[in-house]
Formats: C-alpha cells, structure tokens, sequence
C-alpha cells in the first residue's frame, strides 16, 4: 500500500427532474376531465407524477379584472404626464405669442420715432439755411447793419469802414472813459 496513489472519483451530479410537455386540453365534452395518458384511467394520482415524473402546470391565471387595478396606476402616470406636457407647450406657446406681440409693438414704436426723427432734422436743417435765419431776425426786430463801426480803444474814437475822403457820421461821438 506504500506505493499506490488512490485517484478520487468524480461525483455524479443530481439530475433535475424531466417534465412532461405541455399538452393543451381539447374543448368539449372532456374539457372537465384530467388529462393523462391511456392507461391510466383519467384517475387522479395515477398519472406520470407517480412514477417519478413531474408534469407542467401553468402559472396561476389571472382575469383581465385582476389585472385592471395593477395597470391603473401606470395609465394614470401616462394621463398625468400627459396632461402635464400639453400645460407645458400651453404655456411655452403663450409666453411666445406675448413675446412676439411685444417685438411687432416695439419695432412699430421705433418706426414711428425714426420718421419723427428724420422728420426733426428736416426741420432743423432747413432753419439753418441763412436765408431763414434772416427773416426770423427781421420778425424779431432786428435790422442788418449799414455800415461797421469800430471803437479804437486808445484814442476813444469810432472808425467807420467809409470809403477814403468819407466823413464819418459819428466822428465827433464821445466814448465814455475817454478824452476828447
């Protein structure tokens, strides 16, 4: 025994249990009665569960009632989420129109000010033209002067702008703060 090896056996695994296929149930007059294989009798507890072999049967079934009240919950969040994305674009809608309405009442605005603008240095041009400053001077009183006068402030004199060998009209005038 000093020289042999002992080598391990592999371990069977367990073999999960065969089920039987799915045999739909005809309609009719055996609708009520257990299905099973001939042989068996149609009793119950006779059939392949007995000999070792395990049948399918559906999940539980539920009614279209039964289910109505775990989908109510869903379609109210889709009416709700619904509702809720119809009073967004109401609103984003809303909030556009005001701000157009408000562009087009501006921009009418800035065209009347530019005509009145354009209007004003109309105007402001055309009474600058030295014809216009003229007669407004002559409604105001004012009358163009004849001849220019000049005060020589050391001698106290005025000088007229005469032709040569003219008598000033006003030479013998006095200036204040002067000899004569």
């Amino acid at each position: 025994m000093s020289g042999t090896k002992t080598v391990p056996r592999p371990v069977p695994r367990p073999v999960p249990p065969r089920r039987a296929p799915a045999v739909p149930r005809p309609a009719g007059p055996s609708a009520g009665k257990p299905a099973g294989p001939a042989g068996y009798g149609g009793r119950r507890g006779t059939g392949p569960a007995r000999q070792g072999w395990t049948s399918v049967r559906p999940g539980p079934h539920r009614s279209p009632a039964a289910q109505g009240p775990q989908k109510l919950p869903f379609i109210v969040l889709l009416i709700v989420l619904l509702a809720g994305a119809l009073v967004c674009i109401l609103v984003i809608s809303t909030t556009l129109a005001e701000g157009s309405f408000r562009i087009s009442t501006l921009r009418q605005a800035d065209n009347a000010l530019a005509r009145q603008q354009e209007q004003l240095q109309q105007q402001v041009a055309s009474e600058q033209a030295p014809a216009m400053i003229a007669q407004r001077a002559e409604q105001l009183g004012m009358r163009p002067p004849g001849v220019l006068r000049f005060i020589n402030l050391r001698t106290g004199r005025i000088a007229t702008d005469t032709p040569a060998g003219a008598e000033p009209a006003s030479a013998g005038a006095h200036v204040p703060g002067t000899a004569p």
